[in-house]
């Protein structure tokens, strides 16, 4: 019988070279991943933080930003940090410098969207065919996000490359067909190309998503002038008028950005929607919120506002007198403490007032409005008509202005079968303007 071998005792490796053995695997797997990670990390650390003279911004802007800049400070290797610098950067119109905290960001966090798409915005409002490589930069990582394909298809635009400006537009509404934006830049092109009926489909596509796209009016108006249609070109022309000169993009990733303003303007403005929604408690925190960012004419004055549409009387007219304190001639203050004095009985004094208001502003309709009702509330039907139809004739065209005129024509007493034929034309045209909005004027 064969003698059985001894059995062979494994040899002992020691734990160092099992370390290394494992190490080198892992480099050789990821090696260059992580050492991509490594080059991004150690270049962020390098990397300058940018430091914006804060010396005229508002003190609650130059907390905020000096609150992120030592957020970054205080860890480099952060994507997020980096990036929040950046929209605080940016939302202040610190855009140069914004600009560079998105690009550490984005360095630092390749696959994330909002850096790149942020600072395509950020560039689009210094040069928007810079901001061609940002946008396509962030197409790769999110080809369908229908705002971005609407920036893009502008910076390309812009850029004079048409034919991806299109493309980009067309590709937004292969995701949304209701987007107004994207049909009024392919009409936009259309009548670069002098296609007039592609653009009018176009135009009539965005005004069904959204009638009051002052953009698309506007350009109906020169399509109808193209096309000798004079007078639809001044219907559209003043339909334009009715509405904000830019429609805003629904954008719910760029709201972040906007949420982060801390300056008085940013309060102004989010006060501003809340009392279009009825949250008049929350304008006046917010307009309140703006007077502590900066104690200007324009503040005092929203908040006067606010306590308006409270019902608090007698403080919006205080806010009201100190505006035009502080600015004397501030057109908005002089009209709304003239409104204010003649619903409080004081009508000579008001009316002085709104008078001198329409002065300073010849092109605003509210004075000719506000004229005219209080002449109707006091039976002097003519001194309203007369201000109605100077408004009609001096002011941007304003459909309430229409709709009261056509109002006092047909109800006048013996009025004649023209006057009721001139108040049918101008009741029509402000429901027209305003595609059945005025309730009044139908």
């Amino acid at each position: 019988m064969a003698e059985r071998s001894a059995p062979v005792e494994p040899r002992r490796i020691p734990w160092r070279v099992v370390a290394v053995a494992v190490v080198v695997t892992v480099v050789g797997v990821g090696g260059v991943t992580w050492g991509l990670r490594w080059s991004r990390v150690r270049a962020a650390a390098a990397a300058e933080i940018p430091a914006p003279d804060l010396t005229r911004a508002e003190r609650p802007v130059a907390a905020r930003i000096l609150a992120l800049r030592a957020a970054v400070e205080s860890d480099r290797a952060s994507s997020a940090a980096w990036g929040a610098l950046g929209m605080g950067l940016h939302v202040h119109q610190f855009l140069d410098d914004a600009l560079r905290a998105y690009r550490q960001a984005a360095a630092l966090a390749p696959r994330e969207f909002r850096w790149p798409y942020f600072a395509g915005i950020a560039q689009q409002s210094i040069d928007p065919a810079d901001a061609v490589s940002w946008y396509e930069r962030a197409a790769r990582l999110d080809p369908r996000y229908v705002p971005l394909l609407i920036r893009a298809g502008h910076a390309y635009a812009v850029a004079g490359d048409l034919d991806a400006a299109a493309d980009a537009y067309r590709r937004a509404l292969a995701v949304d067909q209701r987007i107004s934006h994207a049909h009024v830049g392919l009409a936009e092109l259309a009548l670069g190309r002098a296609d007039l009926a592609a653009a009018f489909d176009h135009l009539v596509s965005a005004l069904r998503a959204d009638p009051r796209q002052a953009e698309a009016h506007g350009l109906l108006a020169e399509l109808y002038r193209r096309r000798g249609e004079l007078d639809e070109a001044e219907r559209s022309a003043r339909r334009a008028d009715l509405f904000a000169k830019t429609s805003p993009l629904p954008d719910v990733l760029f709201t972040e950005v906007a949420n982060g303003g801390v300056s008085s303007w940013w309060h102004r403005q989010r006060g501003n929607e809340l009392l279009e929604a009825g949250q008049r408690e929350d304008a006046l925190r917010e307009f309140r919120a703006a007077l502590a960012a900066k104690a200007d004419a324009e503040t005092v004055y929203h908040v006067g506002l606010g306590f308006r549409f409270l019902g608090e009387n007698d403080s919006a007219m205080a806010y009201f007198q100190r505006a035009l304190t502080m600015r004397p001639g501030y057109r908005q203050a002089t009209h709304g403490l003239g409104v204010m004095l003649v619903d409080a009985g004081r009508a000579s004094e008001g009316i002085a007032l709104i008078e001198a208001g329409k002065r300073l502003d010849p092109m605003s309709p509210d004075a000719y409005l506000r004229l005219g009702i209080v002449y109707e509330q006091a039976g002097r039907c003519t001194a309203a008509e007369l201000q109605y139809r100077e408004g009609l004739d001096r002011a941007r065209y304003d459909d309430r202005i229409a709709a009261r005129l056509a109002w006092v024509l047909a109800a006048e007493p013996g009025a004649s079968a023209s006057m009721r034929q001139e108040a049918v034309a101008l009741a029509t045209d402000a429901v027209e303007a305003t595609v059945y909005g005025n309730v009044e004027a139908l």
